[in-house]
């Protein structure tokens, strides 16, 4: 069954070479270099692969049973999420303003509390630490305070 006309990505291509190399060992030794009895060695020496990447591919190609015939497919890629930090000074001061609150009710304001309360405002939708980013940039310091009473 040939396919005809589509594109053989650059892992592919890396992996013909490996075999064509294999193939051309073999023919300068007048024979196969690991028994041809070995499937699994073979296909280990010839690509270069490891042998759990071996058996993850055939399982998931024939499935456990061993006689499914399923389409391989490239696992998708986990895009990271890019941190809230850019804002603009309208929010870098209502931001500022929600913190300064804290202070005037005389509480120390915690990245924890922060958070949750900014996303209750609706000021701020990212992570904590792009939280304490955003704070660095708009000038403000982490300090640890001990309560003395």
């Amino acid at each position: 069954m040939s396919k005809r006309g589509r594109t053989i990505q650059s892992q592919s291509r890396e992996l013909i070479v490996k075999l064509h190399d294999y193939f051309e060992r073999e023919s300068l030794n007048g024979g196969p270099l690991v028994p041809v009895a070995q499937v699994h060695d073979r296909i280990i020496d010839a690509l270069g692969i490891g042998t759990k990447t071996i058996r993850k591919v055939l399982k998931e190609k024939y499935g456990p049973s061993g006689s499914e015939d399923n389409v391989l497919r490239t696992p998708k890629k986990r895009k990271k999420s890019k941190p809230v930090t850019g804002i603009d000074s309208f929010d870098a001061d209502a931001i500022r303003n929600h913190i300064y609150g804290y202070y005037s009710r005389k509480e120390y304001p915690t990245v924890s509390k922060l958070l949750v309360s900014l996303k209750e405002a609706g000021l701020f939708t990212g992570s904590a630490t792009s939280l304490v980013t955003v704070m660095k940039q708009i000038g403000f310091e982490y300090k640890r305070v001990t309560n003395e009473r």
